[in-house]
């Protein structure tokens, strides 16, 4: 049994279907314990632990001596880097814990071999894509933020897949006429709707966050509140102590939530110094006026309002804080009904988390140089795009060329040839200038190829 932090629950095992994890002090007499609680359970089910396909895993404070009276209990392997548990790796290392996810790129470039990507058309690439490549790493994506450099490999596989397919040359760079950013915007916009994984990754950590904040009495929130912040809550949870992959994701998406959420009060039970329950909560401490020693301050917002009242009181508020925070705190609303403050996700209309809502605000917060940031794709293009997307009597290879015309993603010759001077400007067949009015109803052949048409 391993307890975090005193008044907390301890951790003595933790299981998901047929997998199990058991934690303990390193001594002869608790392993002897947990062997006795496992042979009872064996006993009762009829099950056997696996040893050889089993792991322990001591720290470095243990002896010698101490770890190989343990491992004569359990006759299990000592675990390593390589050790994964559900898929994930246990052991990460401190420098690059991305490394450890090596295995998600080999799996897209395994993915690849068994597509004849040279055959096929954009559109059923864009199904590919969409369907396949972007959910391979979504399990993996939802405990840890993989570093930029990480997604920047796993997106060149997916942006070389759609552009020119599958190359036999890999040393050859791929001829990409958009920027992906514009290829990631929704369609309604101008894009094709592929989801960036960067904003992915984000937004599923950033779901876990919004759990953590709106269930703070949770198994798991009660243990990281014990580990690292049980002097205070987790929004003002700060980034200084050793901390894992996990928990370090979550203070990396932080910032996205406090922008998302806001507190509603009802009973004011929420915390004055440490909860997001008015625009101005994060510098809060910076407008704050010190009183008299003897003064008593106030810990929840029911103690801002007028005894038996539920209305603001503006007396004690303006002597605490500074005007300017002050009139901001008045100014916040409160419910006038029974029930308990809520956390509220302020970019969907019924004010819960969705994961749809929380890829956008991710999407939208990227910070992208630059020369990779979507363009600003004119309303005509725009209208013409959403006329063909809603046209379903069209192929879909129809529509995904439709908008490599209109967003001028065609390799055109005049187009092409600006990226490699082994590419000809000029038309193949007529020897002018090829440019999409070229190729499509000036040349000579494209001519006779329209007259020609039943």
């Amino acid at each position: 049994m391993y307890f975090v932090w005193t008044n907390y629950p301890p951790i003595h095992s933790l299981m998901f279907a047929d997998d199990l994890i058991v934690c303990g002090k390193a001594n002869v007499q608790e392993a002897n314990t947990i062997l006795q609680l496992l042979d009872h359970f064996c006993c009762d089910s009829g099950q056997t632990p696996n040893w050889s396909k089993s792991g322990i895993l001591f720290s470095n404070n243990v002896t010698m001596q101490v770890k190989q009276d343990i491992k004569r209990i359990f006759p299990a392997p000592d675990i390593d880097s390589s050790f994964v548990h559900l898929g994930h790796p246990l052991v990460l290392p401190s420098k690059d814990r991305s490394a450890a996810y090596n295995f998600v790129y080999d799996k897209f470039k395994s993915k690849l071999s068994t597509y004849k990507a040279n055959r096929l058309s954009h559109a059923a690439r864009l199904t590919l894509i969409k369907s396949v490549f972007s959910s391979i790493p979504v399990y993996y994506m939802s405990n840890i933020l993989f570093s930029k450099k990480f997604l920047a490999k796993l997106t060149t596989i997916i942006r070389n897949f759609w552009w020119t397919g599958i190359q036999d040359d890999q040393t050859t760079r791929s001829l990409c006429l958009r920027a992906w950013a514009d290829v990631c915007i929704e369609k309604k916009i101008g894009g094709l709707g592929v989801r960036n994984l960067q904003a992915i990754n984000q937004g599923l950590v950033l779901s876990t966050t919004w759990r953590l904040a709106k269930e703070p009495q949770s198994q798991l929130a009660l243990i990281l509140k014990a580990k690292y912040h049980h002097d205070t809550s987790i929004w003002r949870a700060r980034p200084n102590k050793p901390k894992s992959a996990f928990w370090s994701a979550i203070l990396k998406v932080k910032p996205l939530l406090i922008s998302a959420t806001i507190c509603q009060i009802v009973d004011g039970a929420s915390s004055i110094w440490s909860s997001p329950w008015f625009s101005g909560w994060e510098t809060i401490y910076d407008h704050f006026i010190i009183q008299q020693k003897s003064f008593s301050y106030p810990a929840q917002v029911k103690d801002l309002w007028i005894p038996g009242q539920k209305n603001w009181n503006a007396n004690l508020i303006n002597s605490l804080f500074t005007p300017e925070l002050a009139n901001t705190i008045l100014q916040t609303p409160i419910i006038k009904a029974n029930g308990k403050d809520m956390l509220v996700w302020k970019l969907t209309p019924a004010g819960e988390f969705s994961s749809k809502s929380a890829y956008k605000h991710c999407f939208n917060n990227l910070q992208l140089p630059p020369r990779q940031r979507p363009k600003i794709v004119p309303m005509q293009v725009i209208s013409l795009l959403n006329q063909v997307w809603e046209d379903k009597q069209m192929a879909p290879r129809v529509q995904t060329f439709a908008w490599r015309l209109l967003r001028k993603a065609l390799p055109t010759g005049k187009r092409a040839g600006r990226y490699s001077k082994h590419i000809n400007e000029n038309c193949s067949r007529c020897g002018q200038l090829e440019d999409e009015m070229h190729m499509l109803f000036l040349c000579p052949f494209s001519k006779a190829a329209w007259f020609c048409y039943p």
